[in-house]
């Protein structure tokens, strides 16, 4: 119980720090003035268990654990696996934009609870088009590398879908796809070819060069005296 005494008009906050077991716990704030006026609030709160140690088979005498129910209902089964988080899937990117017969990876990030088999399915373009590993196996976080390369232009959505068999657990996402044509830039020859073509181009230019002055020493020529 916390208490204190407040003054007309004045106005107090509290932090109150509990650590409350496992359970259902009523928390009531009552306030009474000197002139007999009272008011309350009553909130609720429960506290759940969010994680437990890994399970035993009950010490083969059936006696319950600390964190079973107290009608050691699962004492009279088999011990299943457990899992205390949950496994998670990520897809990364979730568009790709590519040119034709580009080819690019989407990442299946899988971080696993327990040691299972992963089986994954891709949708939405013909399977040439793809390359992966339809199953793995994954203990704590790996990857899975999906590889697409495109034969078509166009915009495709590509439906990828991973299941944790151990869990029974399915996750789904869809990566759009842009696909252009693909761009030839016409740069005439390659390097080699454009030195060797200047190397031509300084030849002939000679050549016209050499033709030029013949023609003109041919034309001085005629113009002079005959007796020379």
């Amino acid at each position: 119980v916390y208490t204190d005494n407040l003054k007309y008009g004045e106005i107090m906050t509290s932090t109150l720090i509990i650590h409350p077991d496992e359970g259902t716990h009523y928390i009531k704030v009552k306030a009474n003035a000197d002139c007999g006026e009272q008011d309350s609030l009553t909130k609720t709160l429960t506290v759940y268990r969010t994680s437990y140690p890994s399970p035993t088979s009950c010490d083969y005498d059936n006696k319950c654990e600390s964190w079973e129910s107290s009608n050691c209902a699962d004492c009279d089964y088999e011990d299943e696996p457990y899992y205390p988080d949950k496994t998670t899937v990520t897809f990364y990117p979730s568009t790709l934009d590519l040119r034709l017969y580009e080819g690019k990876v989407i990442t299946i990030t899988v971080d696993s609870k327990i040691n299972q088999r992963f089986s994954v399915n891709v949708k939405g373009v013909p399977s040439d088009w793809l390359s992966y590993k339809e199953y793995v196996t994954i203990n704590n976080e790996d990857k899975i590398y999906v590889y697409v390369t495109p034969r078509e232009p166009g915009l495709y959505d590509l439906e990828l879908t991973v299941n944790a068999q151990s869990e029974d657990r399915t996750f789904r996402d869809t990566v759009s796809m842009y696909v252009s044509e693909k761009v030839v830039e016409d740069t005439g020859l390659p390097v080699t070819g454009m030195i060797t073509l200047t190397d031509a181009q300084v030849f002939i230019g000679v050549g016209v060069l050499v033709i030029i002055i013949v023609i003109a020493l041919g034309v001085i020529l005629l113009r002079r005296p005959n007796n020379w």
